[in-house]
């Protein structure tokens, strides 16, 4: 009697334990990586409302530390290669997602001859996470924004006009984000190097 009634309580919990033909769901990782040494900006203090607002996706905000070159955040085909070459679009292949590097704001207007960015990159291109995309002159873009604030002092441009700034953006834009988040590690004031892990983009598809 109690031989048959342990084989019957062993038989139910067997069943209870079978699998039940469930998949369970399998999240997938996009690692970006910090293209500087720098400390962390939040998007909301982006001296940008583009950026800050979140009109051109979501990230976060780099002050660079130091003249020299700039790495790829992400591994993927260069999509768009600004002329001016101060900004680029990396898309990644597997899920599709596209990632904005704006290095420093209103640097569209500086002057190719001031040769503030430089690049041996074609539009079109792949590349790879960390790789070196460009060469960043924050000698010279600070020595413009001193130029700015003198002007903007003495009246000869406008306080409503745009300043430049050294702080740099990189933002998850908008599209193909279904079923995806991006997670931010780090917090506004941390300091961070080159290659470091900053972002990341959890997918469940």
């Amino acid at each position: 009697m109690l031989c048959s009634l342990l084989s019957t309580i062993i038989q139910k919990v067997k069943s209870f334990l079978k699998p039940c033909g469930c998949s369970e769901k399998v999240f997938k990782v996009v690692n970006i990586y910090s293209p500087m040494d720098g400390t962390i900006v939040s998007q909301r203090r982006i001296p940008d409302e583009g950026f800050s607002e979140g009109y051109m996706g979501e990230g976060l905000g780099l002050k660079p530390k130091d003249n020299g070159e700039i790495l790829s955040p992400l591994g993927g085909k260069l999509e768009v290669v600004f002329r001016t070459q101060h900004a680029y679009i990396i898309r990644e292949s597997i899920h599709n997602i596209a990632v904005m590097l704006h290095l420093g704001i209103n640097t569209v207007n500086i002057p190719a001859e001031e040769k503030a960015f430089e690049t041996i990159w074609a539009q079109g291109q792949d590349i790879k996470e960390k790789e070196v995309l460009c060469q960043m002159n924050l000698e010279t873009i600070r020595r413009i924004m001193k130029e700015e604030e003198k002007k903007r002092s003495s009246g000869e441009i406008s306080e409503e006009e745009k300043p430049t700034s050294d702080i740099s953006a990189l933002l998850v834009q908008t599209e193909n984000m279904e079923n995806k988040k991006v997670e931010i590690l780090k917090k506004d004031g941390d300091d961070v190097e080159k290659g470091e892990l900053i972002m990341r983009i959890i997918s469940s598809q």
